[in-house]
């Protein structure tokens, strides 16, 4: 009697396990379940917000959609987790793909969109960072370089603006720089014909000698 109630225990014990663990996830699947709904979550996202964009018939919504899927395509490189999930979990690797090819499309169909003559000093600073984006086509590259230049003919500098854009002024890039580094930062003389001198604190223009 004794002896059937310690086979009894045992197997109760025994069964008991099973099915605790077949109920109650490993740390892998959990691991593998929270990687599948990232994955999806960021898919879902980005999708969500082209949906609500639509169409886009303007610079500023261009721009928008060109600065989110930079943000997206960042996100899916290997130096971020996103990236990283993608080489350690096969699962949800699929969504990771369209919403790869997806940003990358869109990315670049809103250049189009940027060919306006009323862009802005803000917006053109935009557009030339994404021109240094390498998921922009070369074919885009020239559309962006031929912005800029259009930009750089008809504008004049003003303070506040930054070294980038200041070459995309009429002033165009120095002849040569004098800078000069101290506790409190970098200064910069850029030199240009005619003794034309413009000065910059950290970045941004503070002086211009004519």
């Amino acid at each position: 009697m004794k002896k059937n109630i310690i086979i009894a225990t045992v197997l109760f014990f025994a069964i008991g396990g099973l099915i605790l663990y077949l109920i109650i996830p490993s740390k892998e699947e959990k691991e593998r379940e929270y990687t599948l709904e990232v994955k999806k979550s960021a898919y879902d996202n980005y999708i969500s917000f082209i949906e609500e964009v639509e169409v886009v018939k303007d610079v500023e919504t261009a721009i928008m959609v060109i600065k989110e899927s930079e943000k997206v395509l960042n996100n899916l490189s290997n130096y971020n987790d996103l990236g990283k999930s993608y080489n350690e979990f096969e699962v949800g690797n699929e969504y990771l793909d369209v919403l790869r090819k997806s940003a990358v499309e869109n990315l670049n169909a809103a250049i189009s969109a940027i060919y306006d003559t009323n862009i802005t000093l803000a917006q053109i600073e935009s557009i030339y960072h994404i021109r240094e984006s390498e998921h922009v086509s070369e074919s885009n590259k020239s559309i962006l370089d031929t912005i800029l230049k259009g930009f750089s003919e008809t504008r004049d500098i003003h303070i506040g603006m930054t070294k980038e854009l200041v070459e995309f002024t009429k002033w165009g890039a120095p002849k040569d720089i004098n800078r000069t580094t101290t506790a409190n930062g970098t200064s910069e003389q850029w030199v240009y014909d005619d003794y034309k001198y413009l000065y910059f604190e950290n970045g941004i223009l503070t002086t211009i000698q004519e």
